[in-house]
């Protein structure tokens, strides 16, 4: 494990690669003299954090439009579609790390990259912090930045332990504001879709997988979020397909197959129903887009 430490662009970026030479965990620190925006691309093949202190921002995260200004903090997953529209920030961080950095089965399910930070499928990516849980989480951002200026023995368990508890409080923000009964349920099923879309994508195979009967998890994904389980699995399905569409230059049949769709045909079908528009003229559109 290879720590790295370098300026570029007016950004302090500190590194643990592996082995391997790949990134496990990056610090990126921005303390600008005037708000501008941050030369520091998105590694799409690691969980990303973006904490702005002071600006403000518009993202495109999964083809939604993010405005914000102020404190915010928001938490990407490997593969979310993400570009920037406008960035004027004047102090800000970015941490990423990879899925073997912090293990997404070990530890506990909030603070899991299938928790409530990371992969949920009913959650805006950003927290919009409480003015008592700002000096906390910058601690442990100092903390960071401290021990890789002077790192010693145990570097790379340090930098872990440091990682989750800053998860940790992130994560009370969001579970601060539902209740638990809520949080429990909803994160139950967020998480059985996220694992199941490719290969399941009918509300009895997810009622089954919970236990309960197909009209109950209807009845109470309606009451808790105003809409059915069917949709939050065709939702799902078409944001995988947007950013294979977006990213890779994949076939759709080859997209379709991948999906679970045995007939490429139906898929393109499906998709232009939910989507409002045919595979194909997506891909065309967000080239010109970008």
């Amino acid at each position: 494990m290879q720590a790295l430490v370098t300026t570029k662009n007016g950004i302090k970026t500190y590194k643990l690669n592996s082995v391997a030479d790949k990134t496990d965990f990056k610090l990126c620190q921005a303390n600008f003299t005037k708000p501008c925006a941050l030369q520091d691309s998105i590694q799409h093949n690691l969980f990303n954090i973006i904490w702005i202190k002071e600006g403000k921002a518009c993202y495109q995260i999964d083809f939604q439009r993010y405005e914000v200004e102020g404190e915010a903090i928001f938490f990407l997953n490997p593969g979310q579609a993400f570009s920037v529209e406008t960035e004027e920030v004047q102090r800000g961080y970015r941490l990423a790390f990879s899925q073997d950095f912090h293990c997404v089965e070990t530890y506990h399910k909030a603070t899991s990259c299938n928790g409530i930070l990371f992969n949920n499928v009913y959650k805006v990516p950003f927290v919009n912090l409480d003015r008592e849980a700002v000096p906390e989480l910058e601690n442990i951002i100092q903390k960071l930045l401290t021990e890789f200026e002077n790192p010693g023995f145990g570097h790379h368990e340090v930098v872990q332990n440091y990682l989750r508890l800053f998860l940790v409080l992130a994560a009370r923000q969001i579970d601060a504001q539902q209740a638990p009964e809520e949080n429990d349920f909803l994160r139950n099923f967020s998480f059985l879709v996220e694992k199941n879309y490719r290969k399941l994508h009918q509300v009895s195979d997810y009622a089954e997988l919970l236990g309960i009967a197909p009209k109950t998890l209807t009845k109470k994904i309606k009451q808790l979020k105003g809409v059915s389980p069917s949709d939050v699995i065709k939702e799902r399905l078409i944001l995988e397909a947007k950013r294979e569409l977006f990213y890779s230059d994949k076939q759709v049949k080859t997209i379709a197959y991948e999906l679970g769709f045995e007939d490429p045909a139906y898929f393109n079908r499906f998709f232009k129903k939910e989507a409002g528009i045919a595979p194909n003229q997506f891909r065309e559109q967000m080239q010109v887009v970008v």
